[in-house]
């Protein structure tokens, strides 16, 4: 067999492998980009709720009733929970686009999403004037909101395993931080309110 004649075919094949392996390579490199995007809006959504709930608490003990404390709720979640009209639709986008290569978690994600966007546009103000029906709403949407919190962190960790090791291992890290800052935050707090309570009893 004339091997001369089998030096064309083989640069066919290797030009096509090598198109193939450019493309598959530039394919992967737009997912990447798109998981990356997506991770950052995520994190910024994430970190937004722990303070939400925080301040909401203390805005509670503050009020003087429901209907204040439900206004300054409202004003609250419209102004610092989640971002503008257009920031939540770039989002969705980049939802959609993750759906051409991770169905069933853009699936699972834009769920979250929407549940995100009703609990920051609930409006409890008709029931105010009923505090056990107010009461088990707020309830219940602080409880959502906690579950999101949780599902976002899991989603989050999925989609930095998937963009890199390394942006996987500072999501991590990232987490383990923000949870011990917390705790220690928790704990001084409560000591605080502690020795304040008992310096009040013993100057009395």
């Amino acid at each position: 067999m004339d091997t001369a004649a089998l030096w064309p075919l083989g640069g066919v094949v290797l030009g096509w492998l090598l198109t193939a392996l450019a493309t598959g390579w530039t394919s992967r490199e737009k997912d990447r980009r798109t998981i990356g995007k997506l991770l950052a809006k995520l994190l910024r959504i994430h970190d937004q709720i722990g303070p939400v709930l925080r301040t909401a608490d203390k805005m509670f003990e503050s009020a003087e009733d429901l209907e204040e404390f439900e206004s300054l709720r409202r004003r609250l979640y419209e102004k610092h929970f989640l971002e503008s009209a257009e920031e939540m639709q770039k989002l969705y986008s980049l939802v959609e686009e993750m759906s051409a290569f991770r169905p069933i978690e853009s699936i699972d994600l834009r769920l979250i999403v929407d549940v995100l966007l009703k609990i920051r546009n609930s409006s409890f103000s008709g029931s105010a004037t009923v505090p056990e029906l107010w009461a088990q709403l707020t309830a219940t949407n602080e409880f959502m909101l906690e579950k999101c919190q949780l599902e976002l962190e899991s989603t989050a960790k999925q989609l930095a395993l998937r963009h890199s090791a390394t942006t996987y291992i500072k999501v991590r890290y990232r987490f383990w931080r923000g949870s011990w800052r917390r705790k220690q935050s928790e704990s001084f707090l409560s000591e605080f309110h502690r020795d304040a309570k008992r310096a009040i009893k013993e100057s009395t």
